[in-house]
């Protein structure tokens, strides 16, 4: 809310200098006030992007006195990688009278800015352009946007998604694995609570709404196994956590959670004891045990035929090399 009425009073003061500037000469005594005492960073080019005038706060965010600024061009701050966009923003206002957007600056010393640029067309030949320095906000965009492409990353790779709640709107918010995981089209946005019962085993929901009903009311974070149906109506085992975000009052703003999908998990698993029980099957048929010596600690592990071979009770053994 801030950064949004600082933005407005930026708007507005830019458009006052703009169209004190483009009304009266460069020289009138007004047009001179209101550009020098600016609290914004104000300069002057030609059609060209020579620089002819600037004020106190344009020198201040370029590290340049006004002496050494009037005998360059604009086009030496543009970094030599992304030149192209400040070329086309200047291309911009001197075709149409107008342009706006973030351009990258290269300024004194060589380190990286973003410069949000107002620019008109003043006429006779001239640019007024109003600049607000948003390295600050563009590096945090950036900061974002790689945490953001990190997580959904992340949980691609773990197939766990995450996901939040509003109980007093019944708005859902999935993250973009949680879509993955029901085969749900984006575009049709999250379903609400009310929607879930197609989305579980009807079992499975009952218990779900029970804890949801303590997270919500008691503060109880749930973990719970659940039968997912994705929308091909193929069934998936996944794990549901939840809990509940509170206010300073102690009262339950939002449930937020996860939600992973471990199906291929459970059948390896499934798989892997299947096939431990047919091979004590086969040792048992053959009386052929086996055997396992850790060589690091000298622990000696059996099979279970080895413990019937020696008619061994295997809570009593502790055997070593």
């Amino acid at each position: 809310v801030v950064y949004y009425w600082r933005v407005r009073l930026q708007q507005q003061t830019s458009a006052k200098i703009f169209s004190i500037m483009e009304s009266t000469p460069a020289t009138d005594p007004s047009s001179i006030h209101y550009f020098e005492l600016s609290p914004y960073a104000e300069v002057i080019t030609d059609k060209k992007g020579f620089i002819q005038e600037v004020n106190r706060t344009f020198t201040e965010i370029t590290g340049c006195s006004r002496e050494v600024l009037v005998t360059m061009n604009i086009n030496h701050f543009l970094p030599q990688d992304e030149e192209q966009a400040g070329l086309d923003h200047f291309r911009a206002v001197t075709t149409t009278g107008k342009a706006s957007g973030v351009v990258p600056i290269s300024v004194k010393g060589g380190s990286r800015k973003y410069w949000d640029i107002q620019a008109i067309s003043l006429g006779n030949e001239r640019v007024l352009a109003y600049v607000s320095d948003v390295t600050s906000r563009v590096e945090a965009d950036a900061e974002l946007r790689r945490s953001r492409e990190m997580l959904a990353r992340t949980e691609k790779i773990a197939r766990v998604g995450s996901w939040e709640w509003d109980a007093a709107t019944d708005t859902v918010t999935w993250s973009d694995e949680m879509f993955r995981i029901f085969r749900r089209n984006p575009e049709l946005g999250a379903p609400s609570y009310k929607e879930l019962d197609a989305f579980f085993h009807p079992d499975d929901m009952m218990l779900l709404k029970s804890c949801v009903e303590k997270a919500v009311h008691e503060g109880v974070p749930y973990a719970l196994e659940m039968r997912a149906i994705r929308s091909d109506g193929e069934k998936r085992l996944c794990l549901a956590h939840g809990q509940a975000e509170l206010d300073s009052e102690g009262r339950t703003i939002r449930l937020v959670g996860s939600f992973q999908d471990f199906t291929e998990l459970r059948q390896a698993k499934m798989a892997l004891q299947a096939s431990e029980e047919r091979l004590k099957e086969a040792q048992r048929f053959a009386q052929v045990g086996s055997w396992e010596l850790n060589l690091t600690t000298n622990e000696l592990s059996w099979s279970d035929e080895i413990f019937r071979i020696f008619e061994i009770d295997p809570s009593q053994f502790g055997a070593s090399y």
